[in-house]
């Protein structure tokens, strides 16, 4: 036994280049799954960095406090902090400081909290004053934290011997934040908790006392976020027990929602790799087959001195095992080395990294190398007599994995929800199966090619006839080699074209989040975004107004539906407009049927008008009487008139500049008339007279000088009115509703249907093209002129209208619901755009930047770890499928020793002979190369359909639509190939430069 071991190793060391090949591919196909896995582990960990990272800064922390309105019991202070100290160390390791914030206090007509904290100088930053040096229980120093009136403070709070000698602000976020934060009201807080829990004056008023302290990421890394959160669960049931009545918060459901989120990627990470490290396999078939004529003829030589099968089946596993071996050593180095690089570039601890990716890939790689193993062995010891055998099995595969391909493909996308709920291998599989079946496909077709080629060559053509004839009598190298390249090209573009498929899907989402270039939203500083106007050149703002409306369907059903109104002219500045759409129409086309007809002028005020004053009649105490205008900007608001004599008199909210247009005016019940009136009728009085009475409205005067004002266009849905071009007259019945008078009032009946885009199914809904809506209490008739798949910032069904003649609709009832909640600003480019935002009121107001937002989308870890794969899967199959054209021109050279020995003998030249190999390998590529780029094409834009993920692992919105990425694939095809067929040519080259010919006996030498 031990000589057939040392002779299996002699032939492993007698000419081990094809043999070291074959190791390497197999260190490959180790290293793919394992590289997987560790790239899994850092995107967990990047995950929580990012995290937190987005978090609000006051959010990324923990903080514990007592049920609010309790007070420590004395002498349990000291004990109860040790204790929530000693709990969060298994938390963090971040420093822990106490808070304390008594109840809202009032004291002459201020309204204020009063706390204190330990190391109060470390956590603020004095603005004014100076900060609190003394507290006693007669006597403490506060500083003010936010708004408020300094002052006034100052002498609220001297009744409990609080000082006021400073103002400040935080520059530690999580000073008084989160549970813990007191909001818009002023805090006055001290330094040094236990000093102001000793104010006589509020020894018994009820505080609420916090701890709080950083999130310490390398503990959540380290233990994992669901033993983080376990952890933390164990940290609040102990406290809960040693110190009662205290909560615990952490970002407990943000990071379990993103480790979600990174778990799936993990598993896709897995899956991807498995399915690369199936298709590598392939070449340790290629490799096998450029092996079987060397083992062929040390078989026989054994046979010939009495070796018997069993010897033999020997010696061939000790060859494999031994080259399996070598291969499963140098995966484990290789995919340890990027591992740990991995590791380093994401800050986790090397050792352990790589050692939990080896641990996880481990039965995935030992099976992968067995199976190598098995394979190997099995092309090495099939008979020459059983070839049609081969066929009948490449058929039978052919064939499984094609009903794979439809199965998978049958059973639908792979959505982010399906891949929680249990992925289907098959259908992430996709890829390499359909990748199988191409190679196989061009297998069958490589025999008819090459004849055809070879029929078609002239007949001076003598190496390139005599090389397609030599490949076609022995078949089985070109023929493997052939369906591993295209397999391995189809892997290539499909990787190339998913990796910019999610790229360009980030982008896509950007767009259809923040359709311009940046949205304007208001904030707590800045309650509405009509204040916003840019003077920048080369910078425009475009008003948005989102409603609902029932939409009445054919069979009598109602359902609520959005709507949304935005100027028109911001429809040919979306981004990516028939990706974000899935629109074939241009956006400027739709803009033009969307637009409604135009309004009637309205009376309007100059510019700068402080106050008005309207000439009335029938002006009753339980009425109210509000005009709403609007500026140039589209702010709405309403100034209410008060009676004067017989004018109606009100001053003007500040609107901005440009004239001023009247948008309304509005009639209601005075509130105590109203409050009366409700409860009389909810006490049983139902007898109550409906309040009704006739308001008359005439000349009209802006800071006491008359203006053009035309009431003969004004009209109402709910009241009766008759109107000339000086006088208006109401007659109004209260009945729950407001009665609003509008200027350029259309009757219902007279009413032209609203332009409106809608989705494919609400469409469905509209009779002879129209729709009927109910929008702001009013029936109301739209018009539908295109449908869009979806709409950018809308989820589910689309109802698009012109802001505009939304407006007029919703003002008929409802004075002010058409004022823009959100702005889109375009701008001609990103210094215009900064310029804009820099300036005020943006400083105040939500500013999203689609740029900003895509390069967010983009540098997601989940995401990044998935093209990151892509990339390697890709780079990897086209390294092999070079190696394996390399391994073609060697088993082409020594298998076809004996011809090449005779023909050189009959007078071919060498040169002849090398132009013979290089023929055969480029033979393989011109068949292999376009079935593969075919194959990887088609597989692309049905990949992109079945596996419908993002690169985050999400469900994205919109689609995700295929973008070949013609640009990196083109390139990485053109470095692998190129690469391959130059060292083939370099191999070729160094061939056959004996002086004489060379028997095909001296291979065994």
């Amino acid at each position: 036994m031990a000589v057939v071991e040392a002779l299996a190793l002699a032939a492993l060391r007698h000419r081990p280049g094809r043999w070291v090949l074959l190791a390497v591919g197999i260190a490959l196909t180790v290293a793919v799954p394992v590289v997987s896995s560790g790239t899994g582990r850092v995107v967990a960990a990047q995950t929580v960095r990012s995290t937190i990272a987005d978090l609000d800064p006051g959010d990324r922390g923990i903080l514990v406090t007592q049920l609010p309105n309790s007070v420590y019991r004395k002498g349990n202070d000291v004990q109860a902090d040790a204790t929530v100290r000693h709990e969060l160390g298994k938390l963090t390791s971040a420093p822990v400081r106490r808070e304390m914030v008594f109840r809202q206090l009032s004291l002459d007509g201020s309204t204020f909290f009063l706390g204190a904290t330990d190391g109060l100088p470390g956590a603020v930053r004095l603005v004014d004053g100076r900060l609190p040096t003394s507290c006693t229980p007669a006597r403490c120093e506060v500083v003010l934290l936010g708004a408020g009136d300094e002052r006034t403070l100052t002498t609220a709070v001297a009744s409990l011997g609080v000082v006021v000698v400073g103002r400040a602000v935080r520059t530690d976020p999580r000073l008084v934040s989160g549970k813990f934060d007191t909001g818009r009201v002023p805090l006055l807080i001290g330094d040094g908790v236990d000093q102001m829990a000793q104010l006589s004056p509020l020894q018994l008023f009820g505080r609420t006392y916090a701890w709080t302290a950083a999130l310490d990421v390398e503990r959540v890394i380290a233990l994992g976020v669901p033993g983080y959160v376990q952890r933390g669960a164990d940290v609040a049931d102990t406290l809960d027990r040693g110190v009662g009545g205290v909560e615990v918060y952490r970002p407990d459901v943000e990071l379990l929602e993103q480790n979600r989120r990174a778990s799936l990627s993990a598993r896709r990470f897995g899956l991807l790799g498995g399915s690369a490290a199936v298709l590598l396999l392939g070449f340790a078939v290629v490799a096998a087959v450029g092996l079987r004529r060397e083992h062929a003829l040390l078989v026989a030589v054994l046979r010939r001195r009495g070796a018997t099968l069993r010897q033999i089946g020997i010696l061939t596993a000790v060859e494999t095992a031994a080259t399996c071996a070598l291969g499963l050593l140098l995966g484990v180095l290789l995919a340890g080395a990027v591992t740990a690089w991995l590791a380093h570039g994401a800050r986790l601890p090397l050792a352990a990294t790589a050692g939990h990716a080896l641990l996880g890939a481990a039965p995935g790689g030992l099976l992968l190398v067995l199976a190598a193993a098995a394979v190997t062995g099995g092309v090495l010891l099939w008979p020459d007599t059983r070839s049609r055998t081969i066929w009948q099995s490449l058929d039978l595969l052919a064939l499984c994995c094609l009903g794979a391909v439809i199965l998978a493909a049958d059973r639908g996308a792979a959505s982010a929800s399906g891949l929680e709920g249990g992925t289907d291998p098959l259908v992430i599989a996709l890829p390499v199966l359909s990748a199988v079946v191409a190679g196989l496909v061009a297998a069958r077709l490589w025999g008819p090619l090459a004849r055809l080629a070879e029929r078609a060559l002239p007949r001076r053509s003598v190496a390139g006839r005599i090389a397609l004839l030599g490949s076609i009598r022995r078949p089985l190298r070109a023929v493997t080699t052939t369906a591993f390249l295209t397999a391995a090209v189809a892997s290539v573009v499909f990787a190339g074209a998913y990796r910019a498929t999610l790229l360009a899907g980030a982008a896509d989402q950007a767009a259809y989040q923040v359709p311009l270039d940046a949205t304007v939203t208001p904030s707590r500083d800045e309650p509405t975004v009509a204040v916003a106007a840019s003077s920048v050149a080369g910078v425009r703002s475009y008003g948005a107004v989102r409603t609902s409306a029932t939409l009445q369907s054919l069979d009598g059903s109602t359902r609520s539906v959005p709507v949304l109104g935005v100027d028109i002219g911001a429809l040919d500045h979306i981004h990516r407009w028939s990706r974000t759409t899935g629109s074939s129409r241009s956006a400027a086309s739709l803009a033009d049927d969307l637009r409604g007809s135009t309004a009637s002028a309205v009376p309007s005020l100059p510019a700068g008008t402080r106050t008005v004053s309207i000439d009335a009649i029938g002006i009753s105490r339980d009425i109210v009487v509000a005009l709403w205008l609007r500026s140039d900007s589209g702010q709405e608001a309403a100034t209410q008139l008060v009676a004067s004599g017989r004018r109606l008199q009100g001053t003007l909210p500040t609107l901005g500049p440009g004239a001023i247009q009247a948008v309304g005016v509005v009639v209601q019940e005075e509130p105590g008339y109203a409050t009366r009136h409700q409860h009389a009728t909810s006490e049983g009085n139902t007898d109550q007279p409906v309040l009704a009475g006739k308001l008359g409205l005439g000349a009209v005067l802006a800071d006491g000088a008359p203006v053009r004002w035309d009431w003969s266009t004004w009209g109402s849905t709910l009241g009766q009115v008759t109107a000339s071009s000086g006088r208006l007259d109401l007659g109004y019945r209260m009945k729950g509703s407001q009665v609003v008078v509008t200027p350029a009032f259309v009757a219902a009946a007279s009413l032209a249907a609203l332009p409106v885009a809608v989705d494919p199914a609400t469409a469905r809904e509209a009779r002879d093209g129209q729709l009927t809506l109910r929008v702001a209490d009013q029936p109301v008739a739209a018009r539908v002129v295109a449908t869009l798949d979806r709409m950018p910032t809308i989820d589910g069904t689309v109802v698009l209208a012109d802001r505009q003649a939304l407006a007029r609709l919703l003002n008929r009832t409802h004075p002010g619901a058409a004022a823009p909640t959100e702005l889109w600003i375009s701008a001609e480019g990103p210094t215009a755009l900064g310029q804009a935002l820099a300036i005020s009121p943006y400083d105040r107001l939500n500013v999203t930047m689609r740029d900003t937002l895509q390069r967010k989308l983009e540098a997601d870890p989940v995401g990044r770890g998935s093209r990151l794969l892509l990339a390697v899967v890709g780079v990897l199959a086209l390294l092999v499928a070079a190696a394996s054209l390399v391994l073609l021109v060697f088993g082409e050279r020594r298998d076809g020793a004996g011809e090449f020995f005779a023909w050189e003998s009959d007078g071919l030249p060498p040169s002849m002979l090398r132009r013979l190999l290089l023929v055969r390998t480029l033979a393989v590529v011109a068949i292999g190369v376009p079935i593969g780029l075919l194959a990887g094409v088609v597989l692309a834009r049905v990949g992109a359909t079945v596996v419908a993920v993002d690169a985050s692992g999400t469900t994205p919105n919109p689609p995700l639509q295929v973008t070949l990425g013609s640009t990196w694939t083109l390139l990485v095809l053109v470095a692998g190939l190129g690469a391959g067929i130059a060292a083939g040519w370099l191999v070729v080259s160094r061939s056959l430069r004996e002086r004489l010919p060379v028997r095909p006996e001296a291979d065994l030498r």
